[in-house]
Order: structure tokens, then C-alpha cells, then sequence
């Protein structure tokens, strides 16, 4: 459990999909043959190809720890670029099925809808030992940018600026400057190889989602969203609902949230439980005191004087120097939180940075691990994804952002690398972004289970009990004590995802939620 403390608490970015590293070639630019048509307006025709798959190379080495009894077959699955105004570029985005390991499987499988945006698939080992698998097939696939996907929206030029903010104590503003430069820099460099930014979004998503299933030639399947997945199968069951069995939402993040307010406002929010549930344990109110309190004092602390040293990350860039600010802090304490098992060990962390020895060393071995994986998403995908599927709510209020982009105080460290700060500089001016409708609440009357977790740092309880109140159909079960992505995290929420995907009209025994206990601070 410490292990993982050290690994992930001072990351300042969101989750990260583990790329698929099979053959990937420069993308396509030549479609399929165009056989059907679909309007993109009512006084526009745009013909558009079938979906098609392509054979690709399963790469053995990401493949190495499936076990034999699961089969797989990897593909590429061939889109336009855009569908609004298609030309006859195209995109090819890669997609693994891992069979079921059932003698009969049942016909409609699972596809994993990675978090993010900017997450890949995940790995196949993890999906071949999951317990769908025992019965469906299960799919997953690099969303259009991300992982093995054409075209590779990674940005190495913000990576490389967020890695210098980690380098140096210098002020918001600067910090902010830099990584926007960073930000820039691969805009200018994507655009010159030919990539459209605006071909980004959730909506263009959920249309490859469509396609995919098409594709791959199944009546039904079920969607299983974590994080920014939630969003992209809330489009999908609105947009495109033909062939949707069942839609599992787990961390939800609403098609109307946008602002770097927001996110704050739901960092602040989770704190402050962490605070509360400290406060309400015997053990842990008396070894550590106010958690609130603490957290003021690490961050006058660390802000006055900031942690430095110098530190080896091997292979990840060898030796670098490190200035762990209170506001870097602030930004490890939110990201640790999407992880159950490292809650309870934050007041642990929190009073180690209090005490008279100070938590230099817990912070150069947090730094050695959590460092490299700072920039795990595709940077130019989660721009080009927030910044479109946020304009509707951006456009509406417009300075909703401006005071605390203007002061952002603790939360410089998280709001310098969020997607929306950077809008203008990715997308420009004129950028148009998704239809306002995307905004609206989805209200599908297809099935859907809810699952949210009360300590979720990002994608909080109430925000998803508001999209589960819109869906005439949902079943909503929170979890206390529970981070973000709850289904594979206790053993109630597998069991009533399985219960789910087994008859999706049934009325859940959600009954095992409430028996599931808080965090132990021991």
C-alpha cells in the first residue's frame, strides 16, 4: 500500500490508459469506398465509407501475460476524420477483442470506454482476468488520439514543460506561461503534420463508438464507462443508442461540466471529506489532529520554503532537479485521492510534512515514482476533447473561469495544467466546438447503473446523482470511503455490475453498498 502512496501522490494529472504499443505506421489519408450516406445537415449531403476493420499486429509483448485460455484479435478500425465535413482523411484507431473464455458465450459483449480524455484502452492482461470475460467477450480500444491510435496526439513538448514546473519554485505566472508554451508548441507541430484539431471531440467519439460495433458485427453490446468514458457513453446512449444492451456509468462526469471552477470546487469538496472523515475516526482524530489545519500549515510551509533536491528518475530522465511548493502538495493530496487504497494513508503523509523533520525524503521517493507518470495521457486529445465539449457551457458564461485563473492561490499547481485554462491557445479564436445540446442532460430510458464513490476527488457524488435523477431508468449506488472508478474496487460493486449485465431490468440488491466501511486511518 505505501508503495503505491509514494507512486501516485504527487502526480497532477488525471488517470492514464496504458497504450498499445502494436505497429503503428503514419496515418491514414485514403478512404474506404464511400457506400453510405448520412446527412450532417438538412440542406448537406456527405457521403460517407462503411465502417471497415483492418487486420493489425497483435504486438507479443503486450500480449505476454494473457493467459492461454483467452483468445484475442487486434484490428484497426478505419473512421473519418470528420464526419461534418468529410474529405476522405481517416483516422484508424486500435482495437483488441479478447474472447470469452465461456464454452457458449453470451452474444453481447463489454466495451471498456477509457477514462481521461486522453486515456488509451488499458492492458490486456488486466481485461483477460476480469469476470466478464467468464461469460462475454470483451473489447477495448484506443479512443481517436489516444494510444496506438493515428494520429499520436501526445504532446512531448508539454510534458516536457510540466517536468520544468516540477524543476523550478517560480511563480503561477510563469508556471502558467511556460506550459502554455509547451501547449503551442505541439499545436503548431500537430497542425504541421496535417492533423485537425477540432476532428476532437466527444461527439466524433461516439460516432467511432457506432461504427465500431457495426464493424465488428454485433447486434448488442454493453458500454462499460470510467471517468471521462461516463461522458463519451452518455453521447453514445444519446446520439447513437441502436444496438446499446446496458450502460454502466462508474465516476460520472456530466456533459455540462467545463470550468477549471468546477474542478476545483470538487478538489475542495474532497479534501475537506478527507478532513471529516479523519475528524469522525477516534484512531486517527487523535494521531493526527485537524486535518484542515494540517493542510495550512503544509502549504504555508512548503510555499515559504519549498522542498529541493535532486533526484535520479533513470530511464524516465535520469537526474533532475525537483521544488515541491505547498501548492504542488495541494495537487499530489487531489490526485492520490482517485485511489481507495491511498486515502487512508494520507493523514500518515499530511503529519510526516508537519513534523519538525519535515517530509523531504517521503518526497524525493514520491517524486522518483509519481514524476514519470505525470504526463500518461495524450495531452493534444484531452485539449482538443475539453475545449470542444466545453464550449457550449464556455460560451455562456465566459468569464466564468477569470478570478481564479487571475489568483488561483493552492490550486495554481492543479489549474496550470488543466485543458480549459488553454482553450484559446489550442483551438484559437474562431474554434466552434460541439452542438449546445451537448450540455443538456442525457435522458435516455435504456438501463444504467451509477456507481460513484463518496471520497472521488473529480467526478463527485452529487454531480453524478444529478446525470442518475436525469436518466428515467438508472440505478444509483454510492460508496462510502471509495475514490474514483469503484467496479473493481470492492467486491459489492463487481458483484452488482455482474448482477446488472446478467438482466439489466432487474431491480438491484444494492443493499451490499452500505455495509462497505470507511476508510481505515489506523
Amino acid at each position: 500500500m505505501r508503495g503505491r502512496a509514494i507512486a501516485t501522490i504527487l502526480a497532477l494529472v488525471a488517470l492514464a490508459g496504458c497504450a498499445d504499443d502494436d505497429d503503428a505506421s503514419n496515418p491514414a489519408t485514403t478512404a474506404p469506398d464511400a457506400t453510405t450516406t448520412t446527412s450532417a445537415a438538412p440542406t448537406t449531403t456527405i457521403e460517407l465509407p462503411e465502417p471497415v476493420l483492418e487486420e493489425r499486429r497483435c504486438d507479443p509483448e503486450r500480449f505476454a501475460d494473457v493467459p492461454d485460455e483467452v483468445t484475442y484479435e487486434c484490428s484497426w478500425l478505419v473512421v473519418p476524420e470528420r464526419r461534418d465535413a468529410f474529405d476522405g482523411d481517416v483516422l484508424r484507431l486500435a482495437v483488441t477483442v479478447l474472447h470469452s473464455t465461456a464454452s457458449d458465450p453470451l452474444p453481447d459483449p463489454v466495451v471498456y470506454l477509457s477514462g481521461g480524455p486522453g486515456g488509451a484502452g488499458g492492458s490486456p492482461r488486466y481485461w483477460s482476468q476480469t469476470p466478464m470475460i467468464e461469460q462475454r467477450d470483451v473489447i477495448v480500444y484506443d479512443q481517436r488520439g489516444t494510444g496506438a491510435s493515428e494520429p499520436d496526439m501526445e504532446c512531448p513538448e508539454m510534458e516536457a514543460a510540466v517536468l520544468e514546473v516540477f524543476g523550478d519554485a517560480a511563480s503561477y505566472e510563469q508556471e502558467a506561461a511556460l506550459v502554455r508554451s509547451g501547449v503551442e508548441a505541439c499545436r503548431d507541430r500537430l497542425t504541421d503534420e496535417g492533423v485537425d484539431l477540432e476532428a476532437f471531440s466527444t461527439p466524433a467519439s461516439a460516432s467511432d463508438l457506432a461504427d465500431l460495433r457495426v464493424a465488428l458485427g454485433y447486434d448488442e453490446w454493453n458500454l462499460l464507462g470510467v471517468s471521462y468514458g461516463t461522458r463519451l457513453a452518455q453521447e453514445t446512449l444519446r446520439s447513437h443508442p441502436e444496438g446499446i444492451r446496458s450502460v454502466v456509468l462508474d465516476s460520472t462526469y456530466p456533459t455540462d461540466e467545463a470550468s477549471v471552477s468546477q474542478t476545483v470546487e470538487g478538489a475542495q469538496r474532497a479534501l475537506d471529506q478527507l478532513a471529516t472523515g479523519c475528524a469522525a475516526d477516534d484512531e486517527c482524530a487523535t494521531t493526527h489532529g485537524d486535518l484542515g489545519e494540517a493542510l495550512e500549515e503544509i502549504i504555508a510551509r512548503y510555499d515559504e520554503t519549498p522542498h529541493r533536491s535532486t533526484i535520479d528518475l533513470g530511464d524516465d530522465g535520469g537526474e533532475i532537479d525537483i521544488a515541491i511548493t505547498g501548492s504542488d502538495i495541494v495537487a499530489g493530496l487531489f490526485t492520490a485521492m482517485y485511489d481507495t487504497e491511498l486515502i487512508e494513508v494520507l493523514p500518515t503523509f499530511a503529519t510526516a510534512l508537519t513534523s519538525e523533520a519535515g517530509g523531504g525524503a517521503l518526497i524525493d521517493q514520491v517524486a522518483i515514482q509519481g514524476i514519470p507518470r505525470v504526463n500518461g495521457l495524450a495531452e493534444g486529445m484531452a485539449l482538443s476533447t475539453n475545449c470542444s465539449d466545453g464550449a457550449p457551457v464556455l460560451r455562456d458564461d465566459p468569464a466564468v473561469d477569470d478570478e481564479l485563473l487571475a489568483d488561483p492561490g493552492r490550486w495554481s499547481s492543479l489549474v496550470t495544467v488543466f485543458s480549459t485554462a488553454f482553450c484559446e491557445a489550442w483551438l484559437g479564436e474562431d474554434a466552434v466546438g460541439v452542438d449546445e445540446s451537448f450540455a443538456e442532460p442525457v435522458t435516455a430510458g435504456l438501463p444504467v447503473l451509477v456507481l460513484s464513490g463518496t471520497y472521488d476527488p473529480v467526478t463527485s457524488t452529487p454531480e453524478a446523482q444529478r446525470v442518475a435523477d436525469a436518466l428515467p431508468n438508472a440505478t444509483f449506488v454510492t460508496f462510502d470511503g471509495i475514490g474514483h472508478g469503484v467496479w473493481d474496487v470492492v467486491p459489492c460493486a463487481t458483484d452488482l455490475l455482474l448482477a446488472y449485465l446478467d438482466d439489466p431490468a432487474t431491480d438491484l440488491d444494492t443493499s451490499c453498498a452500505a455495509a462497505v466501511p470507511p476508510p481505515d486511518f489506523g
